[in-house]
């Protein structure tokens, strides 16, 4: 009872103390706010269409038609130029008659930590003002989202008009040069066109007096032959001409690279300390390293040696799937874009925090004598509500994959895998309960292949069925993936398969998916693309670390808009607000082949940047642990949970599969403790080995 009043304290005190330091930290951080201001580019919308053909303007209205200048992203990278924070430090601040470089050495101010200031360096200075104009481009919409950060609201939203007016003019003038240019060149050739023309007409005209009575063939072909030049020349002046008139009125028009469809606005509240997000990542953070502290001052572990765990433990496969990563990089990389610092930064973090907090925590965590590899045939196991689920299965699956079907099929029959994927991606559509099959599918199988041979045969391939039924009704690898890399675990923890067996399936896999990929491009674009095997590895495997360097911090004003879609879903179903809810599917970018995953460090980075990193491998680290260790002891549920969880961690090179799934997550822990009647859970005290 006095541990137990102990461990209480600990965790009181160790909580006031993070409480205490998130009030502190926030308080020091200086209070500004962030004014926001969104444009959309006007390349196509109002152009002159004069001088051109009906396939010219269709082509027009194409993303490929815009390149050079008129591209928005074009635009955007003109903010980091040196030349443009130097123009911006000229602006006049109003209320402070002073130029904003200035301004920035006066009012702006590093926390107390950073032991500088600004007044003695106005590189320092013009440093900051880069930093506190900010952009975000989304190249699918052609928008451009401005921000300045500032202490003063009044400057903020000041600023945000003096940046979006300053790049105005920039392109601008730009594209008027561009066009100017253009009409020079046009100038001239419209005059060789003209004096072309008036040739062919006086040749043909005096030819014409002279012969027009003739008879002879040869004289009478000549005559047809200078008709026909002048013809043609008089087409050839004519289409130049337009083109000239065209690029006369663009010459003459007011042009307005960017139409403004968010006025910038003088914000309320200040953007930043966030107090909220500060206090639940302290408390998180302190709550893991505490309950760390604590298993290693009152967890009886004496006796028990360092356990390292197999080639399935969370270390050994994160150090696996990125050093095969790395490996296979460098023979590939004349394929791909060289790898940034930002992709080595995070990395970096992500394997000490993640191996070394998943390692502790396995390690610190009561243990048990009795070994999870003596499969009892006494361990929790409610077979009826494992039958309930299993008829709710059969019930819900065909009906998911039925209300897909149907409305594909509105679209025609000959494109109905590539229609599946589309309504996967694009598609608004809510079905309901019928929803829930995808969770309770995966834990089902999970749990089936565990228990296997107490399950009958029949419901073991019923249940491989129903998960197959999942994966072609969205479409997508990742359930496939799912299937395959828990059955070859659990094979392998029966001792049914060996590590060879398990490289070779490996391939077989990569090999099985090729061709599922090219069936796929074939339905949606008519014929086979072709692809090796190798670009169907370099694009799949390889490129997501190289698109993640393509990645910039988001600046959305909504903190954790990308980690935490589930709980702004939630907010908003609930009626607690209007919340962005960004997609899960990103965008493409190219490196220089077309990718739109980013690695597992995606959401953290583009929220929290690499302090985000840091705080969710160190959650990973602690889950990943704790559910081994309880595979390890012998408890069934927490063996499910992290037979999941190695699906999570193989895949880690491609994208985030528990945060952002965390809804699926839940249902499918919620599902196997329901079967299993078993707590997640580990005691004080464990017996020391024998």
């Amino acid at each position: 009872m006095r541990k137990r009043y102990r461990i209480i304290l600990i965790y009181a005190v160790t909580g006031i103390l993070s409480i205490v330091v998130s009030i502190l930290y926030s308080v020091s951080i200086p209070t500004v706010y962030t004014a926001e201001m969104v444009l959309i580019d006007e390349n196509t919308e109002m152009d002159v269409v004069i001088g051109t053909s009906h396939l010219r303007e269709w082509l027009r209205e194409k993303d490929s038609w815009d390149v050079g200048i008129n591209d928005i992203e074009i635009y955007a990278k003109q903010i980091d130029t040196r030349e443009f924070t130097v123009e911006m430090s000229h602006v006049h601040v109003p209320g402070y008659d002073m130029e904003y470089l200035e301004y920035v050495k006066r009012f702006h101010r590093y926390p107390w930590w950073h032991m500088r200031e600004y007044d003695s360096d106005d590189e320092e200075a013009l440093s900051r003002i880069s930093k506190c104009i900010r952009y975000r481009v989304v190249a699918a919409k052609q928008s451009l989202t401005l921000q300045v950060v500032d202490p003063d609201p009044v400057v903020s939203a000041m600023m945000v008009d003096s940046v979006s007016s300053h790049l105005q003019q920039f392109i601008a003038s730009k594209r008027l040069l561009v066009v100017r240019q253009r009409h020079e060149n046009l100038t001239e050739i419209l005059n060789d066109a003209r004096n072309s023309l008036l040739q062919h007409q006086k040749l043909y005209t005096a030819y014409n007096d002279t012969h027009y009575r003739s008879r002879k063939e040869i004289e009478k072909t000549r005559l047809e032959t200078l008709k026909r030049n002048a013809n043609v020349a008089y087409r050839v002046y004519s289409s130049i001409h337009q083109q000239y008139l065209r690029e006369k009125l663009l010459l003459e028009r007011h042009f307005m690279p960017f139409y403004t469809i968010k006025k910038a606005s003088v914000p309320s509240k200040p953007s930043n300390p966030q107090y909220v997000i500060n206090l639940f990542s302290f408390l998180v953070s302190t709550l893991l390293l505490t309950t760390l502290v604590v298993l290693f001052l009152f967890v009886d572990n004496r006796g028990w040696p360092v356990q390292y765990g197999n080639i399935f433990s969370p270390w050994a496969i994160t150090l696996l799937v990125w050093g095969g990563m790395l490996v296979a990089l460098y023979f590939e990389a004349d394929q791909l874009y060289p790898l940034t610092n930002q992709f080595y930064i995070c990395l970096a973090i992500w394997l000490v925090v993640f191996c070394s907090s998943s390692f502790a925590t396995f390690n610190l965590l009561p243990r048990h004598a009795k070994s999870v590899r003596k499969y009892m045939v006494t361990e929790p196991f409610n077979s009826l509500v494992f039958n309930f689920f299993f008829v709710i299965s059969i019930a819900i699956t065909p009906l998911y994959l039925y209300s897909i079907l149907k409305i594909v099929s509105q679209f025609g029959s000959e494109e109905i895998i590539s229609n599946i994927r589309l309504l996967a991606v694009h598609g608004n559509e809510n079905y309901g309960f019928l929803g829930y099959s995808y969770a309770l599918n995966q834990a089902l199988l999970i749990m089936v292949l565990w228990l296997y041979p107490r399950i009958p045969f029949w419901k073991l391939f019923t249940v491989y069925c129903m998960a197959f039924m999942n994966a072609f009704a969205i479409m997508e690898k990742g359930m496939l993936f799912f299937i395959v890399i828990i059955t070859l675990f659990v094979l392998y923890e029966k001792r049914l398969v060996k590590i060879r067996s398990l490289v070779l399936a490996m391939g077989a896999i990569v090999l099985l998916f090729f061709i599922l990929n090219l069936t796929r491009a074939t339905a949606e674009s008519g014929y086979a693309e072709e692809t090796t095997l190798l670009d169907f590895f370099v694009m799949y495997v390889l490129s997501p670390p190289v698109a993640f360097g393509t990645l910039s911090q988001d600046i959305s004003l909504q903190p954790g808009s990308h980690t935490f879609l589930f709980v702004y879903r939630l907010l908003n179903k609930l009626g607690f607000g209007d919340f962005l809810v960004n997609e899960k599917t990103q965008e493409f970018v190219f490196v220089p082949i077309s990718t739109n995953v980013y690695t597992i460090f995606q959401p953290f980075f583009e929220d929290f940047k690499y302090k985000g990193i840091a705080f969710f491998a160190l959650v990973y680290g602690f889950l990943s642990g704790w559910m081994y260790r309880l595979y390890q002891n012998g408890n069934v549920a927490g063996r499910a949970v992290y037979t999941y969880l190695i699906y999570v961690l193989v895949l880690q090179f491609y994208q985030d599969n528990l945060i952002l799934n965390a809804i699926l997550f839940i249902q499918l822990v919620f599902y196997v403790l329901m079967v299993h009647q078993q707590f997640l859970g580990v005691h004080y005290g464990s017996k020391n080995p024998k």
